[in-house]
């Protein structure tokens, strides 16, 4: 999921836009951006999974994820 994004330099390419106080706009990037948007489509295959009756364990979640971010790239 989208969290920015550095040149080799460091210069920031592509960051989460915000605003800060006082009305100034900032740039950032890290998987702190993501982290909470991955862990809900996680959680939301994981229970679904589990109320279909299937055994559900970390590595299938992983793998189903992973393969619809290909699929979407």
């Amino acid at each position: 999921h989208f969290g920015g994004g550095v040149d080799i330099d460091g210069a920031v390419q592509g960051g989460v836009r915000s605003i800060l106080p006082g009305d100034e706009m900032h740039e950032g990037v890290g998987t702190s951006f993501s982290t909470p948007i991955i862990s809900t489509i996680a959680a939301n295959a994981w229970a679904t999974l589990a109320a279909s009756g299937r055994d559900v364990d970390p590595t299938l979640v992983k793998a189903l994820m992973v393969h619809a971010s290909a699929l979407n790239s």
